[in-house]
């Protein structure tokens, strides 16, 4: 518990040093013990920020087995690990060492047949020379969807903020979507939210100073899957964007043969906790849906696809499928460009800082800030 703990918070600050030095050992010791292959990921409710720690342990076998996870459902571990102070207060102090100070605004839309809103936390930079006046000029869009497996996370992520800080450009807005999550919410759920705020958006441009032709959409793992399912669903609809940035991207349901026997041994999210995450959330006779995988349906219709940045980590199942995009995409014709993060998995961004600035700086210049 301690080692998850301490890999957790050294993925939530934007010091490297303290990433390095600390969940860099941390993970020599759990490669030796091999206790994070006997773990299920944390979970971010997103109406009471608590995260909440599953350990879930296969008392026959040396790791978990699919058995093990169809038997372990996310409501069965809130009420095991819940500290919630500790990831308000990471978020805090990832918000407070910005170089720039970065607004937050809560904005809640209304749902068809639904109780609940979708809430959506919009983040907007505000650097020292920026000056006191409002200028009115049109802002750039980002729609953010975090990651967590469909299952896990928050809107408030960290690593949203570390993108905007990046983008070193003022007239730049970011939208962070509160997507329902699975299972409770099951595929297509989080796409049609995503659906909803990027249409709410549009509709309010004006209103809200946005260039309707400068709405750039991203995602991570999950996230980045339902990002492409958006450009997807928008692109039958005549409605064009600007780019997208798959980080780690989810493409296929399940894992492939090569991934599974190449990463069984990963320290990060491995293949069998992969599986278990896509059965959350859709089953195989979805498999085939272009909303689910973008590589389905996609013959002759690349040339649509906007200028794609696509962010792989070297030790993580998700590699293989993230490189089978970029390549499909740039047979296609796509202006596609692809980065890595060598050594790293999901979310290890601060374990290969060369890696991660060229991400950054690729993902800049594709936006032009």
């Amino acid at each position: 518990t301690t080692w998850y703990v301490w890999n957790f918070v050294s993925n939530y600050q934007s010091s490297a040093t303290f990433a390095e030095n600390l969940s860099c050992a941390c993970l020599r010791i759990a490669d030796h013990s091999g206790w994070f292959h006997r773990t299920l990921p944390w979970r971010l409710d997103s109406d009471s920020c608590t995260m909440s720690i599953a350990l879930w342990r296969d008392r026959t076998e040396e790791t978990m087995t699919a058995q093990v996870l169809k038997r372990c459902t996310p409501s069965d571990s809130k009420s095991l690990f819940g500290i919630s102070s500790v990831i308000e207060s990471l978020f805090d102090s990832t918000h407070r060492e910005h170089k720039c100070t970065i607004a937050e605004t809560v904005i809640a839309l209304p749902r068809n047949h639904e109780d609940t809103p979708l809430v959506v936390y919009l983040y907007e930079r505000r650097s020292e020379n920026s000056g006191a006046t409002c200028s009115e000029a049109k802002r750039k869009l980002v729609l953010w969807h975090h990651d967590g497996g469909f299952v896990f996370g928050s809107a408030r992520d960290p690593l949203a903020l570390r993108i905007l800080e990046s983008l070193a450009d003022d007239d730049v807005v970011l939208a962070s979507i509160q997507y329902r999550l699975a299972p409770e919410h099951p595929f297509p759920a989080a796409i049609e939210d995503s659906m909803a705020c990027l249409l709410y958006f549009l509709d309010q441009a004006s209103e809200l100073r946005i260039d309707k032709t400068q709405v750039h959409i991203m995602g991570q793992g999950a996230g980045a899957n339902i990002a492409a399912a958006c450009v997807t669903h928008v692109r039958s609809q005549g409605v064009a964007l600007k780019s997208q940035v798959l980080l780690n991207p989810m493409v296929h349901y399940g894992v492939s043969p090569a991934a599974f026997v190449a990463h069984h041994n990963v320290l990060a999210l491995g293949p069998q906790q992969l599986v278990w995450l896509w059965s959350q959330y859709a089953t195989l006779k979805s498999a085939q849906d272009p909303l689910l995988d973008p590589t389905v349906g996609s013959t002759g219709a690349q040339a649509a696809v906007p200028p794609t940045v696509i962010v792989t980590c070297t030790a993580d199942p998700l590699r293989t499928e993230g490189v089978e995009l970029y390549h499909l995409l740039r047979q296609g014709g796509t202006e596609v460009y692809h980065t890595e993060l060598r050594g790293s998995h999901s979310g290890g961004w601060d374990y290969d800082t060369q890696g991660t600035r060229n991400a950054f700086t690729t993902i800049r210049n594709l936006m032009g800030c």
